[in-house]
């Protein structure tokens, strides 16, 4: 699984305005939105208040230069979490735009969309599939099972679960996987695989869930 850039339609007309909120979903989101961004574009835009999914977007936001940022400060982080904001109580016919990639969740722009703001999707980025592998036990040695799977997108799921056609060599009824959202747990319950709930794909997060499942 690799990101590659999907140039949103019209991006630097779209964005020749300041908007009145941006909002970015994941770090990506915000690397692959100032790469297409123009200088003269970012200039204007660093004042905006920001919106962050987690720690590491706020981090990455930080870094790339804006000003005013806000994010979920106690887990769960999710999507309620971030529209439940101070920040996005009273949002009609403010202008916001939701920095993200190509597919995911759209509960966020539904919401926003519902309490009567001027939300637009960009789409910056998109998930693409490496090329398969024809068993991934060839490339990996699991030993005699697999305990725990980290897996930080639903897609990452799917494309691992789909390229270990030996799977069941190595998954036990033991076998766990890291989930962060309800799409991720659906698909381990289609599979009858167990699942650790994780509250963000942050590495303080992961860290934390490994741990304590490894109890060390």
């Amino acid at each position: 699984m690799q990101l590659v850039p999907f140039f949103a339609r019209n991006l630097q007309q779209r964005i020749q305005s300041a908007p009145d909120i941006l909002i970015f979903t994941s770090p990506s989101a915000v690397t692959f939105f100032v790469q297409h961004a123009s200088l003269r574009d970012l200039s204007k835009l660093f004042a905006v208040p920001v919106v962050a999914m987690g720690p590491g977007t706020a981090l990455q936001c930080e870094q790339a230069g804006f000003k005013s940022i806000h994010y979920p400060q106690k887990p769960p982080i999710n999507s309620a979490a971030v529209l439940a904001l101070p920040l996005l109580k009273n949002c009609r016919n403010q202008t916001i735009y939701l920095i993200k990639g190509q597919g995911g969740s759209d509960l966020i722009y539904r919401k926003l969309k519902r309490d009567g703001a001027n939300i637009a999707n960009i789409r910056v980025y998109q998930r693409v599939l490496n090329e398969p592998t024809p068993d991934l036990s060839n490339e990996v040695s699991f030993g005699e099972k697999i305990d725990l799977v980290v897996c930080t997108s639903i897609d990452g799921l799917r494309a691992f679960y789909s390229q270990t056609k030996d799977y069941q060599n190595y998954f036990t009824p033991d076998t766990s996987i890291t989930c962060l959202s309800p799409k991720m747990h659906r698909f381990c319950q289609d599979k009858n695989l167990a699942t650790l709930s994780i509250d963000s794909a942050s590495n303080n997060s992961l860290v934390r869930a490994i741990g304590h499942f490894f109890k060390f």
